[in-house]
């Protein structure tokens, strides 16, 4: 029989740091309210053996594994479009809520990602943690009275070689 407390719902939060080597502590700004689901998906590419006495492939062996994160940022904060835009942080000028952002050519940015929900341990908390990650792509910036403006953000989750455990891509901790 199945057991209600794998049954998760509730939203998540999502939250960036700049990338740190050897699955090192990031430090961690939420991206604020979110709007829609966050999605952390694997697809793997195969080899497959197919002898010529079988009638299909007897084998099929991985050979690249790649993940991607997908979150939609209600929130259009000058520090969420250094990180949906591919900026770097020198883009960003002025201070308080005064500020300029300079946007150019995209440039190779690296974060860790942290996405934080239900979960079925102890405090009820599940946390994923990606270690490096580059924004993949953004959706158009709206500016409509028809509705709240949002970023969509499509982030690659890279291997991280540096990292000396199995968790090359990320961990999942139930606490």
């Amino acid at each position: 029989m199945g057991d209600t407390k794998f049954v998760l719902r509730k939203g998540g939060t999502v939250s960036r740091s700049a990338y740190v080597t050897a699955g090192g502590a990031g430090t961690f700004t939420d991206v604020g309210y979110l709007d829609g689901p966050i999605t952390l998906a694997l697809t793997w590419e195969d080899v497959e053996y197919e002898p010529e006495q079988e009638d299909g492939p007897i084998l099929s062996e991985p050979f690249s594994t790649r993940a991607a994160l997908k979150f939609v940022m209600s929130e259009q904060s000058v520090d969420n479009f250094l990180l949906s835009l591919r900026q770097p942080a020198a883009n960003k000028s002025g201070t308080g809520d005064n500020l300029t952002l300079l946007v150019g050519a995209a440039q190779s940015q690296y974060h860790q990602m942290k996405i934080v929900g239900k979960g079925p341990g102890t405090t009820a908390v599940r946390t994923w943690t990606v270690w490096k990650c580059a924004t993949e792509s953004s959706s158009d910036i709206t500016v409509t009275k028809r509705e709240f403006g949002k970023v969509e953000v499509a982030m690659k989750c890279l291997v991280d070689p540096s990292v000396a455990t199995a968790d090359k891509i990320f961990k999942q901790v139930d606490a």
